[in-house]
């Protein structure tokens, strides 16, 4: 058996090389096409939990919800958490691309903030 798992982490860090899955959470990220052709109906999402060894997140769908105003990001859309937890997902942190944002409130509770996508 501890063979086997020598194997099947020199066979993933192969697998990987290059991909820098480092830490994906908090972060925003847009999601790589399902296999199955699925199409979701959320362009991005936010990473709730990320377990590296498993290559695994837990996402929350965000929407975008109305214009920031005035400041440097005026007129930029606002994007904030879809409520309720029937709309998080589990999903391969393979499929997950992350997109560059920033935390406009930086509050300390995800269902309080806002982002900026550029």
């Amino acid at each position: 058996a501890e063979v086997m798992e020598v194997f099947f982490r020199e066979a993933f860090a192969k697998a990987t090389a290059g991909q820098d899955p480092s830490n994906l959470f908090n972060k925003v990220v847009a999601l790589k096409p399902a296999p199955d052709g699925t199409v979701l109906p959320y362009p991005y999402f936010y990473v709730l939990t990320y377990i590296p060894d498993l290559q695994w997140c837990r996402l929350a769908p965000l929407t975008s919800n109305g214009k920031f105003k005035g400041g440097r990001d005026n007129g930029q859309p606002r994007w904030v958490l879809v409520s309720g937890e029937q709309n998080e997902f589990d999903v391969s942190a393979r499929r997950c691309i992350q997109v560059r944002s920033r935390a406009a409130k930086r509050t300390n509770d995800a269902d309080d903030e806002e982002w900026l996508i550029p």
